[in-house]
């Protein structure tokens, strides 16, 4: 059992923490502050618990910098827990909290601890990233980026059975492809992007594949000959070297081999197999850097974070040609079938920008402003949703079920998404974005809010402002800033 003291907020995160941050299916959100993790509901907004990651003895301190929640239910003892998370440190030390028990209930192998891969010698740097990839239908990996350049693979026993060196590149964020869950993929800051399949947990079971995104690194390479010649980081992960500087990538929860990536100035649709670019799109004149990609589970949307906290919404455009071939000879019609087949994928794939939202409202912050340190998407309303829409008839039809999805009853209304943002200032956001295909309509966002409790006791006091960016895209900013100490 936890004690009260574990129900506190135990300070507001940092770009120390390098964003940690990860929302479990249910709705729980696990972030790191300091050298702590911490679950919201993010529902509700309420506390829940707060773990502190021990510091070992010869450091004083360690901060957390990234968090992963363990997928359940899985048939294993270790994971008899449906609440065990995933936590990595500056100092490269991987540990499974349960939070249930309040307590690390395993602490992996470090990298450092092991022999050296592919003949090379790993330092043991901090964690940068971690993601759960199946290997088997009972059992998980966990993968790793510690360090600027090395990825490490353990089973769910804590053990280190395969390391990957990717020097001089600085591998930036491990994702899982939502179509084979044995399927990963890798991104370097330079373009740099691993493919691996999982086959089972020794070292030859898992086969890769190096592609390469061809991004402009001009700006990198500046703030790399100003690193070396500053002081060395040869063991810190790529966020922590270089904190404004941000490539990520998300897979398309929509069409199998194809992912999203962005890089400071550069947004790309890449597919895996066919090994090539099917979009690029340059930052927009006038906005601020590329942070983060995120789609929409529900409709082909992405969702892109800006370095000032704005969001663009970037919508697919639909490929209305119609093609007619006229062709005499079948060899010739066959080729030319193809290479209009290659040209209607590219432009499935071309994306829009056609909205843009504030997540960092200007009114009732103090000045300078907050800085946005993550965002992300529930899953939960979204699966909801899914439900919704494929069974709206039959919900209709029928008298006798009484189910209640929690969402508007607007006739018009397509997609609802929710969103949870965090600001260094200690604020958790709570945001709903609706979108409503009636061109004369108003879709809503709403935010909730909480704060960690660093300026003593305020009372409830919401702040209601509402402002329009677009006829279709709204923004109603719901404020609620208060204390938090303890739950029960």
């Amino acid at each position: 059992m936890c004690s009260s003291s574990d129900c506190i907020l135990p300070g507001p995160p940092s770009r120390s923490n390098l964003s940690a941050a990860d929302l479990s299916p249910s709705g729980l959100l696990a972030f790191a502050s300091g050298s702590s993790v911490s679950l919201v509901d993010s529902r509700s907004l309420q506390l829940i618990s707060s773990v502190s990651l021990p510091s070992p003895i010869s450091c004083a301190f360690s901060t957390v910098t990234s968090v992963r929640w363990a997928p359940v239910p899985v048939q294993r003892d270790l994971f008899s827990s449906d609440l065990l998370i995933a936590v990595g440190d500056h100092l490269g030390r991987i540990a499974l909290v349960d939070f249930r028990l309040c307590s690390v209930r395993l602490w992996l192998e470090q990298s450092c601890d092991s022999a050296s891969a592919r003949g090379k010698s790993l330092g043991c740097g901090g964690v940068q990233d971690l993601c759960w990839v199946l290997a088997r239908p009972d059992s998980y990996v966990l993968a790793a980026i510690t360090g600027p350049s090395s990825l490490s693979l353990y089973t769910d026993s804590g053990q280190l059975f395969w390391k990957y060196d990717a020097s001089p590149e600085y591998l930036s964020c491990i994702r899982c492809d939502p179509f084979d869950s044995r399927h990963f993929c890798v991104l370097g800051l330079k373009g740099f992007l691993l493919s691996l399949k999982l086959l089972g947990t020794t070292e030859n079971d898992v086969p890769t594949k190096e592609f390469l995104i061809q991004t402009d690194c001009s700006d990198l390479q500046k703030l790399e000959r100003e690193v070396v010649a500053s002081s060395s980081h040869s063991t810190s992960p790529a966020s922590a070297v270089f904190p404004l500087y941000s490539a990520k990538f998300s897979f398309s929860p929509h069409w199998k081999h194809i992912l999203f990536a962005t890089f400071p100035r550069e947004l790309f649709v890449f597919d895996l197999k066919y090994e090539a670019a099917l979009y690029v799109v340059a930052l927009p004149r006038g906005y601020a850097k590329f942070v983060d990609v995120l789609p929409d589970p529900s409709q082909e949307f992405l969702y892109c974070l800006h370095l000032d906290g704005r969001l663009s919404i970037w919508r697919r455009k639909e490929c209305a040609e119609k093609f007619s071939i006229h062709l005499c000879s079948s060899l010739w019609y066959f080729l030319s079938s193809f290479c209009l087949f290659s040209h209607f994928c590219r432009g499935e794939q071309v994306h829009v920008l056609c909205a843009i939202e504030e997540f960092m409202p200007t009114i009732g912050n103090s000045v300078p402003s907050p800085s946005l340190l993550t965002l992300l998407i529930s899953q939960l309303d979204s699966t909801l949703q899914n439900i919704r829409t494929i069974h709206s008839d039959a919900l209709l039809d029928s008298s006798e079920l009484e189910i209640s999805f929690d969402f508007n009853n607007d006739a018009f209304l397509l997609f609802k998404t929710h969103f949870i943002s965090i600001s260094d200032d200690g604020k958790i956001w709570s945001w709903i974005l609706t979108f409503n295909g009636d061109e004369d309509s108003n879709p809503q966002t709403n935010e909730n809010l909480i704060e960690s409790p660093t300026n003593g006791n305020q009372d409830l006091h919401p702040n209601i402002s509402f402002e329009v960016y677009d006829k279709n895209w709204n923004l109603l900013c719901l404020s609620f800033p208060f204390n938090i100490f303890v739950f029960t």
